[in-house]
């Protein structure tokens, strides 16, 4: 017969016990959570410490060589006490050594003061903390020395728009997790020289986890090169992570979630901003498995005054992107900023560009269709003034539940750049346009002269309001666009390519299948591209490049003379 224990009240189940194990274990865990706060005594009277004595009352032997105490300093550790002073001793102290602080332990730091762990030091923190205890710019605590491990760094802010958290200025780093959380909103105050987490003049960094709330801009990283973040947990932000001079960058995974209340859609208030101070100063980046949710502005940005190069995105999720909004709520400027998924918009300011940037199945969801369609800065991807730029299997598009609800202004917006290859786009329900390139001037700024080699491979183009594909060629000459085997589906155009201005077209090529008709023209091309289409046939216009063919289930049309005639 089964029954329960006198110690700890614990259900002790018999071989047959029909009793649900959901309920067996939750009856135990609840018996031992009552008991924490007490010594414990057994059916035989012996008393048993709880986990928190035990945990106080282990001793470590410090004869062993190489081993240091907190213990053994004067520090209070009570969250309100200034322990700088001793704490900057046990750390001097623990060069070389491994140091143990002590457990439940919140150290203390005043205003002012900056307390740095040093070379060849290894921290096991117990649970302790360290407190920040009144308002200042100057960071409580620093990693600033050689070959430094710490099992968990947890950093609790002052909370006000002038603070600061933890600064890593060391080489050989290695953090299992940083928790710079906290209920007070909007630390910082949104200065690029306010962060929880600074990263600066580091090598060789490794952090498991970073851990954040409330921090207007949490963790930036400047000159500084092989830094390894495993996770980003980030919630409530103006800016959540920003790259400055970095190389050699690599995340593994982020779930960056919820603008902060002072986040209105200005310029840089991202999930992340890749920045350079110089050509190639920010280089080989990887960002993995990230989902980016409400930001101010764009989900992900690189963008700067110079070349950024070898970066790549896998499996990247940007959700309801530009939530931030101010002024009159109509004009662009009005609503925000912008609100791209990923816009990558290289230097307007010199000849450079941004180079070798990859996209591996990333998703744009429920961008803002609430703007103009002409505002150019909330698309699902933006990649102006760019070279050598990959998307692979991007998707753009709504999971909402209404039918009339659009997905963004353009699916995948191309300004000014060369070597775009788009293959298997899967993009849905835009107000605008699914893919639009075109050329664009601007006194003072450079937005790219060379529109080129640039193929669109594959994929489903659905339900525009305007053009599945739109081309505007208004300054320069484009030259070897290629859609290529495309699955187009409604709108006004399936394919629409203009010219005025000083623009035109050079050995540009098309290939699709039109599977549900556009409310105006399958085709509105200019002379210079040659089609080769298939599907419904909806107009005998149909403008494009003698040689010309048309496949549907009418027969077989050909293009001569500037007309099309049946084969």
């Amino acid at each position: 017969m089964p029954y329960y224990t006198n110690f700890l009240g614990l259900y002790k189940p018999s071989r047959n016990d029909n009793l649900a194990m959901d309920t067996t274990l939750a009856d135990n865990f609840s018996s031992i959570d009552s008991k924490l706060g007490s010594s414990l005594t057994d059916e035989k009277g012996v008393t048993f410490l709880t986990l928190k004595e035990r945990l106080a009352s282990i001793a470590v032997d410090t004869s062993i060589e190489g081993i240091a105490l907190a213990s053994e300093y004067n520090l209070i550790g009570d969250g309100s006490t200034d322990d700088h002073e001793e704490l900057q001793k046990m750390f001097n102290d623990s060069e070389g050594k491994v140091l143990h602080l002590e457990y439940g332990k919140t150290y203390g730091i005043a205003s002012g003061y900056t307390v740095f762990i040093k070379s060849n030091t290894t921290v096991i923190s117990h649970g302790a903390k360290f407190k920040k205890l009144s308002t200042g710019t100057t960071y409580p605590l620093e990693l600033s020395g050689v070959n430094i491990w710490v099992d968990n760094i947890t950093l609790v802010p002052f909370g006000t728009f002038n603070d600061v958290g933890l600064k890593i200025t060391g080489t050989q780093i290695f953090i299992e997790t940083v928790d710079i959380t906290t209920d007070i909103a909007n630390v910082g105050g949104n200065a690029i020289d306010f962060n929880g987490l600074f990263i600066s003049n580091a090598l060789y960094v490794t952090i498991g986890t970073i851990k954040a709330k409330n921090w207007e801009r949490t963790v930036q990283i400047a000159s500084s090169q092989h830094i390894t973040i495993g996770y980003f947990d980030i919630e409530f932000f103006s800016l959540a992570v920003y790259l400055n001079d970095v190389k050699y960058f690599r995340s593994y995974g982020a779930h960056i979630r919820k603008k902060s209340s002072q986040a209105d859609g200005d310029a840089g208030e991202n999930s992340i901003l890749i920045e350079s101070k110089s050509h190639y100063a920010s280089e080989d980046i990887y960002i993995a498995n990230w989902l980016a949710e409400e930001t101010g502005e764009h989900g992900y940005r690189l963008g700067g005054g110079y070349t950024i190069s070898r970066v790549t995105f896998d499996n990247c999720t940007a959700k309801e992107t530009g939530q931030g909004r101010n002024g009159n709520g109509t004009t662009e400027a009005g609503v925000g900023h912008g609100g791209c998924g990923f816009k990558v918009l290289g230097p307007t300011i010199n000849g450079g560009y941004h180079r070798d940037i990859t996209f591996n199945n990333c998703k744009a969801i429920n961008g803002r269709d609430d703007i103009l369609d002409g505002s150019l800065n909330f698309a699902g991807f933006y990649i102006g003034k760019c070279k050598n730029v990959t998307i692979n299997s991007p998707t753009v598009d709504t999971d909402k539940v209404s039918t009339s609800a659009r997905s963004w202004v353009n699916g995948i917006e191309i300004i000014g750049s060369e070597e775009v290859n788009i293959n298997n786009p899967n993009i849905h329900y835009v107000n605008n346009h699914s893919i639009h390139i075109q050329d664009y001037q601007q006194d003072g700024y450079d937005w790219g002269s060379l529109i080129s080699r640039i193929v669109i491979n594959g994929g489903i183009l659905a339900t525009p309001l305007k053009n599945n594909v739109n081309v505007e060629a208004h300054y320069y000459t484009f030259r070897r666009l290629v859609v290529n085997n495309v699955l187009l589906e409604g709108g006004e155009n399936s394919i629409k390519a203009i010219k005025d201005g000083t623009g035109d077209y050079l050995t540009c090529f098309a290939s699709g299948y039109i599977s549900i008709a556009p409310s105006q023209f399958s085709l509105d091309l200019t002379n210079e591209w040659i089609a080769q289409m298939s599907g419904i046939f909806t107009s005998s216009v149909n403008p494009c490049s003698d040689g010309s063919t048309f496949s549907s289930t009418a027969g077989f049309k050909i293009r001569k003379g500037g007309v099309w005639v049946d084969y």
